[in-house]
């Protein structure tokens, strides 16, 4: 019995203002982030997927929404262990930053509030086992955002959570 789960970022988001938004509220998707979504939907309807899950920011909900109308699903489940990364460097403009380079996770950027990788891949793998066992046998969409891609990814091919330089 085979279970996929589809990771998907959100689509683009409208930041005009080039903000380094994280869990800033208020963040929709783009014109572009949507037509980005509507070809991710139509490349998951042949997957049968029967649920999709979404982080409770904005973006990703209305992604979750996009998906959810095109494969015809009946609604969209929120878990808050999907959201955004916690740092301090949110409503900071971006243009500040070399975003090729930048480390959230760097202890010389990091606030003491803020996430860690680890914390991170702990709080995704958790909220993915309670999807797997939920619905086990079955193909689910789960939106969230870029940075958990990567770190679930890693943390679950036994890769090393820092960032190489």
């Amino acid at each position: 019995m085979v279970t996929n789960i589809y990771l998907i970022r959100h689509g683009e988001a409208h930041n005009p203002k080039n903000i380094l938004y994280g869990l800033l509220p208020g963040f929709k998707l783009s014109e572009n982030g949507k037509a980005q979504i509507y070809k991710t939907a139509e490349f998951l309807k042949d997957k049968k997927i029967v649920a999709v899950y979404s982080s409770p920011v904005l973006r990703t909900r209305q992604t979750a929404g996009i998906i959810k109308k095109i494969l015809h699903l009946p609604k969209i489940s929120v878990l808050k262990g999907l959201t955004e990364i916690k740092t301090s460097l949110e409503g900071k403009n971006s243009e500040d930053f070399d975003l090729t380079t930048l480390d959230y996770f760097s202890h010389s950027v990091r606030g003491s509030q803020d996430e860690n990788m680890e914390q991170i891949a702990k709080r995704m793998e958790q909220s993915l086992k309670t999807i797997f066992t939920k619905h086990k046998g079955n193909s689910v969409a789960v939106v969230y955002h870029g940075d958990h891609i990567l770190i679930i990814e890693a943390y679950f091919t036994d890769l090393p959570l820092q960032l190489s330089s």
